[in-house]
């Protein structure tokens, strides 16, 4: 008891008056043009916490009510750049307060000796703008009746550049998904033509998706934004600049090099469109038109971005107007896998002074250069039909019928798979194991002699193996009918060559050919980008924890044994079409509204084709459905891209260099 009221009487003694101050940036994320937005994530973003747990508390509502729009950002869909003064504007608002303060006490704030408007309340936050960052700048305050306090404000800055392809946009995963309706889906079978359906495809959705930029696929919710908005509630003294030039479909000579042609949208910005002259150079090497002439830029007749990532990059980074510069011979020009093309001369814009700083670059290459897609298509894309009962027959006019039946279906199959763009990993690998470190090779070289970048400051992606032999039981069966809507998109687009055949194609990746892939491609791909990382001195981003049992076909436990499958575990949209397993796994969803795109239960790792067109659908000013949906087939979904942010080491802010 004694040495309890000792402990009382020490308590009494100590004055109640010890004020400090806090204060925190209350814009910690300028690509937000409103504070109010950074703030709301903040909330609900605790510092130490991992992305991935931020998007298991949100869902696609949350998304589309939250995440700023377009022109409430910096960046500009248009002209296909940022608000660079505001970017990187060296003025600060941030939030002080006096704590310990005694109750109802006033509150005089000087900021470097300055007094700052009228006494306030010493109970609330009070705003202050400062007029530089990376300096100390003394911030005093008196409190009436109270102890007065002083520190010093240094506020930091950290510049984040991203670039990029699919992997980096966030393909897959709209700001804002669509929304569907309530209106059963037991009629969706294969061969139903929903894209040609009436207004917002005969009534399955409400609403349709948006992006952060539409005409590049690219989204808030993509790993590196959420790495870079990670970095950017970590710390309340922290100003995390980020700029993302990522755009799906993009690979290295045609993206980062030279503006990216036919990008995932064509007709809603200006930037694209057919420009008499190629932003970063011509598609071909320079050619003279006649002996002992000036050799000339190559013209195309396709649409095309009106810049190159890089100098879309440069103009940023650039304190002015940036100005043709120069250009560079990477050798000669090769074309491969359906028209690729590598190498040849390129145009790089020049700055009239000093480039600003970067801090960090992050980076997905590689992936469209060595076809990746096209690999997956060739697993997934059917090769094979299900034949006519016919066929088997054992009257042989019947027989000879139902075979011939046959033939003309699997005629349309191959010319189908040349159609959407297969490429044989045998094919793949080779152009990997061919041009990849020379690739990355170009890639460092301009990065360190256009934009001044340390090659220890830029992190790459490194592609995961989303497949995971071996399947577990009914994959292919949920992929099958995972995949109606690749049916339609095929049935849509070859008119109406084979729509009675629509049945017959099966989209599903069977074991071996999964086997096939990631022996003969994934993997070589993989071992060819860390040597040609571990060449260029980059840092790796290994993506594949992020699918360590989120298969292309996984389900949940009590989707594989004899409970009810949940909503986010679905696959198929009826129990139609020609495999009606009776298998919880193969559960239809009842009705789009039924879909959450954001679901942090679901366990697959890639979007189907089903998947992508519940969450991409885009729609005219008619209800006419857009067709950039399909790119988001075969796509991360935001919880893996959460993952891949997760999986990085943040930069420890107390050690970041003084600027």
């Amino acid at each position: 008891m004694r040495a309890l009221l000792l402990c009382a009487g020490l308590l009494v003694a100590i004055p109640a008056g010890a004020t400090e101050i806090s204060w925190s940036v209350k814009n910690g994320f300028p690509v937000f043009k409103n504070a109010d937005a950074f703030q709301d994530i903040k909330k609900l973003w605790p510092a130490s916490a991992p992305a991935s747990e931020f998007l298991a508390g949100r869902d696609a509502k949350w998304f589309r009510d939250h995440l700023p729009k377009t022109h409430e950002t910096l960046w500009n869909p248009s002209s296909g750049l940022y608000d660079k003064q505001a970017l990187f504007s060296r003025q600060h608002v941030i939030a002080v307060q006096a704590t310990g303060a005694p109750q109802n006490s006033t509150c005089r704030w000087y900021l470097n000796n300055v007094l700052q408007g009228l006494p306030v309340s010493c109970d609330s936050t009070t705003d202050i703008t400062i007029s530089r960052d990376n300096q100390s700048i003394p911030l005093r305050v008196e409190v009436s009746g109270g102890e007065s306090a002083k520190t010093d404000v240094f506020v930091k800055t950290y510049t984040i550049l991203a670039l990029g392809d699919s992997f980096a946009s966030g393909e897959g995963n709209p700001d804002r998904a669509a929304v569907g309706s309530s209106r059963p889906t037991d009629d969706l079978v294969k061969g139903r033509n929903i894209l040609r359906e009436g207004g917002m495809s005969d009534k399955l959705f409400t609403q349709g998706a948006d992006w952060w930029d539409t005409t590049c696929h690219r989204s808030l919710l993509s790993w590196q934004s959420m790495y870079a908005l990670k970095l950017a509630v970590s710390d309340p003294h922290l100003v995390v600049r980020f700029a993302s030039f990522s755009c799906s479909g993009a690979e290295t000579y045609d993206g980062f090099f030279r503006a990216q042609m036919q990008p995932p949208v064509k007709n809603i910005s200006s930037r694209v469109a057919k420009w008499p002259e190629r932003d970063g150079g011509n598609y071909l090497e320079l050619t003279p038109v006649h002996s002992g002439e000036k050799p000339q830029q190559a013209r195309s007749n396709t649409v095309m971005l009106n810049k190159s990532q890089l100098n879309a990059a440069i103009n940023l980074l650039c304190p002015e107007t940036p100005y043709h510069d120069s250009q560079k011979d990477y050798g000669r020009e090769v074309t491969t896998l359906i028209g690729r093309k590598y190498f040849g001369v390129v145009k790089f814009d020049g700055c009239p002074k000093k480039l600003m700083p970067v801090d960090e670059v992050l980076m997905s290459f590689g992936g469209n250069d060595t076809g990746f897609s096209g690999v997956v298509k060739w697993g997934l894309v059917p090769t094979g039909i299900y034949p006519t009962s016919l066929s088997t027959s054992k009257n042989p006019i019947l027989a000879t019928v139902g075979k011939g039946a046959n033939m003309g279906k699997q005629y349309w199959m191959n010319k189908m798979r040349v159609v959407l763009g297969v490429i044989d990993p045998d094919d793949a690998a080779k152009a990997s194991k061919t041009y990849l470190g020379r690739i990355y090779d170009d890639m460092n070289e301009a990065l360190v002699d256009n934009l001044s970048i340390d090659p220890r400051k830029v992190r790459i992606l490194l592609y995961p193996n989303p497949l995971k032999t071996p399947f577990q039981p009914y994959c292919e069966a949920r992929l099958n009918m995972g995949n109606i809507a690749m049916t339609e998109k095929v049935v849509y687009y070859m008119g109406g060559l084979f729509p009675k055949n629509a049945k017959a194609f099966m989209f599903l990746i069977n074991e071996q050919n999964a086997l096939k892939i990631e022996n003969d491609f994934i993997e070589k791909l993989r071992a060819d980008q860390l040597a040609a990382i571990k060449s260029t001195k980059w840092q790796a981003v290994d993506s594949q924890p992020a699918f360590d049992g989120r298969a292309i076909c996984s389900v949940s436990p009590e989707c594989s044994g004899s409970g009810v499958c949940p909503y986010a575990e679905r696959f198929a949209w009826t129990r139609g079409g020609e495999k009606k397993d009776d298998h919880p796994s193969m559960d239809p969803i009842t009705s789009f509204a039924r879909w959450e795109p954001y679901s942090s239960e679901r366990t697959r790792g890639l979007r189907t084709a089903n998947d992508a067109f519940m969450t991409l659908a885009r729609f005219n000013s008619d209800g006419d459905l857009m067709d950039d949906w399909f790119r988001g087939s075969v796509h991360p979904d935001a919880k893996a891209h959460s993952a891949i942010a997760d999986h990085m080491s943040l930069p420890k802010v107390e050690e970041l260099p003084q600027k």
